[in-house]
């Protein structure tokens, strides 16, 4: 299938695509590890940093939210109405990608010790 537009995050950049891939600088200099698009959304995640999470509209602009609790994210994804990130002791869940409920590992699934990728649908 052919796509109008791609998106991709890699440590500190963002690089979006139309015809000719790009490179768009971030807003925040964190190590940016995973993004999805869902409900209009693009959200990425990023493993440090004050702020670990991006939100945008076009892949081009994008704010800054902090999580209620700062955990190492390694991935997120959309799926039936809601994000899903992961940390590495934490999951976090977002219906708008900007306010987020943290649900800790040890708490809800005991031995589990952590989820690194995941896909929801």
């Amino acid at each position: 299938p052919s796509h109008d537009r791609g998106l991709e995050v890699n440590d500190d950049r963002i690089v979006v695509a139309s015809n000719v891939w790009r490179e768009i600088a971030t807003v925040e200099d964190n190590t940016w590890t995973a993004v999805t698009f869902g409900n209009g959304l693009f959200v990425a995640v990023a493993s440090d940093g004050t702020n670990r999470v991006m939100v945008s509209q076009d892949g081009i602009n994008w704010n800054l939210y902090a999580l209620p609790i700062n955990d190492a994210l390694a991935s997120v994804t959309y799926g039936n109405g809601v994000f899903v990130a992961i940390g590495l002791t934490y999951s976090f869940v977002s219906v708008d990608g900007k306010s987020w409920v943290a649900y800790n590992y040890h708490q809800q699934i005991t031995g589990l010790m952590c989820i690194m990728r995941m896909a929801y649908f």
